[in-house]
């Protein structure tokens, strides 16, 4: 079950205690090109956004829930953003991966489990330019 505010935590202590949660956590999408941070997660003065060498805020968030609503959190989403293949002045991928994995590692230890959603990285060589056209004329 995802959650993305506090009112919808406490709901959730209230008439599901036992659930499994997920925790949406809004981060810095503004230079991507389909900002998806505009419709899901929560907003950044709600919760500690999670970003790239974010792992000790993601760590907090875990031990806040644990001591104040008794939740262990055992799965961690970090969701996507990763750079492109192409991109010339994003940092890349195995770059990231180098250095969030040890963090991850040391932070969260084998108990959590992790995924990530990579599709930026796998698609975003799949095309250099893209437009749509908006006028049709006959020649």
């Amino acid at each position: 079950m995802t959650f993305d505010n506090a009112e919808e935590l406490y709901k959730i202590q209230r008439f599901y205690p036992k659930a499994q949660l997920v925790l949406r956590i809004l981060t810095d999408d503004s230079k991507s090109l389909c900002q998806l941070g505009l419709k899901f997660g929560a907003p950044r003065d709600r919760s500690n956004p999670f970003g790239f060498g974010g792992c000790i805020r993601a760590r907090r968030v875990f031990d806040q829930a644990k001591q104040h609503f008794g939740f262990d959190f055992k799965f961690l989403a970090i969701g996507g953003g990763f750079p492109t293949a192409n991109a010339k002045d994003e940092i890349a991928f195995e770059k990231v991966a180098t250095l969030l994995g040890p963090q991850i590692d040391e932070l969260f230890g084998p108990e959590v489990r992790v995924i990530a959603e990579p599709g930026r990285y796998y698609v975003g060589s799949a095309f250099t330019f893209a437009t749509t056209g908006h006028l049709e004329m006959d020649l």
